[in-house]
């Protein structure tokens, strides 16, 4: 994954530039909220792996079915977030 500058508000920060290899799987954390989940759904139907983390497992389950259902042939996983940052790269 490339890291890319970026500014905002006057204060450096880095933000991921996803590029990640198409057999690597991807780590959404918060990704049973609104917008992580969107983001899982698009990666999901670029063809990625995606692993969607939540503080709460069953959540992560729940929203790796609705992503499942929303792009079946997408290949998605729920898990507790300190497990999701160990199985894939973090977004």
């Amino acid at each position: 994954m490339v890291l890319a500058p970026a500014v905002a508000l006057g204060t450096l920060i880095y933000c991921a530039a996803v590029a990640p290899l198409h057999s690597d799987p991807v780590c959404i954390v918060g990704g049973s909220g609104a917008l992580g989940f969107g983001l899982a759904v698009r990666l999901g139907r670029a063809g990625l792996s995606v692993v969607i983390g939540s503080r709460d497992q069953a959540r992560a389950v729940e929203a790796a079915e609705r992503a499942h259902a929303a792009v079946p042939d997408g290949a998605f996983a729920g898990r507790p977030n300190a497990e999701a940052v160990q199985d894939a790269e973090v977004v």
